[in-house]
């Protein structure tokens, strides 16, 4: 028998429908706090966390993006000159796997950076001390399988001897060595351009070779073999070492 002084008797009011027992509550009240006179400035922080965003974007499959991210850091970097050793070791790694990408718009956009880079003193000074790292790639790029990548590598090399050239002298040897490689490569290339080139399915294919390539390839390999040959250079390269 129940209890009935246990059992609840519910009461129903006439017109309402009484909800389930296990019926779950889905009206909630949000609050917010609001802090009148904040200020609002960029930390060292934000900052740092704006260029790891942008960053980010360089390894994107899509080609208007990564472009757009190199320019992006290039004009960030513009814009926040301070903490330039910090902000190059976020950069540093993006920037040069781009020397292959297989995109010749992302390239040229790097190459734009990394000019911007080596112009600036305490930036140049920090490349200067990655060369190693740089260098890495750089041949990677100059003996890549793809034609158009190992020919735009020549515009690398020829901006690190510009604004680089005592660090530069350290690898003139072996720069030399892939240079001559590329050269060869290239005059086999342009052989194969002429034989293919009044086949209309076949002459854009072979766009690497313009008429400033070539040119360009003999002077960085004249600008090499002088790094090479040069004492000042030398004197120079021997001072930084000691």
């Amino acid at each position: 028998k129940i209890n009935k002084k246990n059992k609840k008797r519910i009461k129903r009011k006439l017109g309402k429908k009484l909800k389930p027992a296990n019926a779950t509550a889905t009206k909630f009240r949000a609050g917010k706090i609001v802090v009148n006179n904040k200020r609002l400035m960029n930390t060292n922080d934000d900052i740092d966390l704006a260029l790891v965003e942008i960053v980010a974007r360089t390894s994107h499959p899509i080609l208007s993006i990564r472009r757009e991210a190199l320019k992006d850091i290039e004009e960030f970097l513009r814009e926040n000159p301070e903490n330039a050793s910090k902000q190059l070791l976020v950069v540093i790694d993006p920037l040069l796997s781009c020397f292959v990408d297989m995109e010749k718009a992302v390239r040229e956009q790097a190459l734009s950076l990394l000019r911007f880079l080596a112009s600036d003193e305490e930036r140049n000074q920090f490349l200067s001390t990655h060369m190693e790292e740089i260098f890495v790639h750089l041949t990677s790029a100059l003996t890549h399988l793809n034609m158009d990548i190992r020919i735009y590598a020549v515009n690398y090399l020829n901006c690190f001897c510009n604004f680089c050239p005592n660090i530069m002298k350290n690898y003139s040897a072996q720069l030399i060595e892939r240079l001559s490689m590329l050269l060869e490569d290239a005059s086999q290339y342009q052989t194969t351009v002429s034989a293919t080139l009044s086949s209309t399915s076949s002459s854009s294919k072979y766009t690497a070779l313009t008429s400033t390539n070539i040119p360009l390839l003999l002077s960085t390999v004249s600008q090499v073999t002088k790094l090479l040959n040069d004492p000042v250079h030398t004197r120079h390269s021997n001072n930084n070492n000691n």
